[in-house]
């Protein structure tokens, strides 16, 4: 376990951020016997007054507003949610306050880590994440199924609920704070430009995403795109064992597409060939995606049934590109 969160009581941490996030993980912490501080730039009034009173009558205090971001430093340790600002954390790395995610915190309360998997990339890592769950699920498994998307992890560990494995979301945000979060299964989807508005360059983008692998054990799985763009720069954070997938046949691919109806997947170094006929989700990402999701839910567990079952009956999220009808001849999708 981290050293900062052995012996949680009376030890003062803060709370920055009071999102899904920062409310699940104040909740963790108060039930873990620390001292919480909740800032949060928002007025009062405009935070969820329920919870608020709920964590005020168990000890909580709020700072509120933009310098109450910047004034904590007699805190212990502070806990960040995803979309605290960089500028605002570094502040206190600067002081040698360790700053950990909301992630990091309930992982290392997790008591059977073998059981998790997690999934990042710049597109499509909530439709994997949830066909990972589904396929669990299908196969037999309590599964709990959240992180960046649903629910956070620390609300799982709050209610102590008993579960066979653990499916995680996870973004950049999250990783640029971790410190000992290793899933067993690590799965990097793509990566193309994105939160430039936060990151100074891809390159640093990229970095963040890479370090879903940085604490793994060589026992571990690294999923990964095969020649992925940014792979030569940073693969000396992969520390698992490397499963490439890509559309071609490749000897060092763990997953592929045979042709427009059908993958194949190595389990075991045993090759399987999987249908896409019945498969609903457009364009030839969300079957690469479903591959890559078989091949990780194959990995902990899903049997070869579930695949098969799923593929029929997965219809995917509205408004990410949900197929609406033919009207005409004409193919509607919302893609809103």
């Amino acid at each position: 376990m981290l050293k900062i969160l052995k012996d949680l009581k009376r030890k003062k941490v803060a709370v920055i951020g009071f999102g899904k996030s920062g409310q699940s993980a104040a909740k963790l912490l108060l039930k873990k016997g620390a001292q919480v501080i909740i800032s949060d730039v928002k007025p009062k009034n405009n935070l969820p007054s329920t919870i608020v009173k709920e964590l005020e009558k168990k000890g909580a205090i709020f700072e509120l507003g933009e310098k109450a971001q910047k004034n904590l430093f007699d805190v212990d340790f502070i806990v960040i949610s995803p979309g605290v600002p960089m500028d605002v954390y570094k502040v206190y790395i600067k002081k040698n306050i360790p700053v950990i995610s909301e992630l990091e915190l309930a992982w290392n309360f997790i008591e059977n880590k073998e059981n998790i998997i997690a999934i990042t990339g710049t597109n499509g890592k909530t439709t994997t994440t949830a066909m990972v769950s589904e396929l669990l699920v299908l196969s037999g498994y309590k599964v709990f199924t959240g992180g960046n998307y649903g629910i956070p992890l620390s609300e799982l560990v709050y209610c102590n609920a008993k579960v066979d494995k653990i499916v995680l979301e996870v973004s950049s945000f999250q990783l640029e704070t971790i410190k000992t979060f290793s899933p067993k299964t690590a799965l990097l989807l793509n990566i193309t430009p994105d939160h430039l508005e936060r990151y100074s360059s891809e390159e640093e983008y990229a970095y963040y995403k890479y370090k879903i692998f940085e604490n793994q054990k060589s026992s571990d799985f690294s999923i990964l795109p095969y020649k992925e763009k940014w792979y030569e720069k940073f693969k000396s954070l992969i520390k698992g064992k490397k499963l490439f997938f890509g559309e071609k046949i490749e000897s060092e691919v763990y997953a592929y597409l045979k042709n427009e109806k059908s993958f194949v997947i190595k389990i075991d170094e045993e090759k399987e060939e999987y249908s896409f006929l019945g498969f609903k989700l457009p364009g030839i990402h969300n079957r690469i995606n479903y591959m890559v999701a078989s091949l990780c839910a194959r990995l902990n567990g899903a049997t070869k049934d579930s695949i098969k079952a799923l593929v029929k009956n997965f219809v995917g999220f509205p408004h990410r590109l949900e197929y609406l009808g033919n009207f005409g001849g004409i193919y509607f999708i919302n893609d809103s």
